[in-house]
């Protein structure tokens, strides 16, 4: 499957929808909870948490 990877920032909608509509599938590494939600309303597909914070990731979506 083809697909876009971002890093270091969330990129807004217009930019994710691009490689979207040429088929590639959308990927993103957050670091924050936050950075998730933004992944998410942006529209991207599939998030990836950085090891480090893994924890404290899952840990803050499972509180709100």
């Amino acid at each position: 499957m083809p697909l876009v990877s971002f890093t270091f920032g969330v990129p807004d909608r217009a930019v994710v929808s691009a490689p979207r509509a040429a088929g590639r599938a959308v990927l993103i590494t957050v670091t924050s909870a936050d950075e998730a939600r933004a992944a998410l309303l942006a529209g991207i597909g599939f998030t990836a948490a950085r090891p480090a914070p893994v924890g404290e990731i899952v840990e803050e979506l499972l509180r709100r």
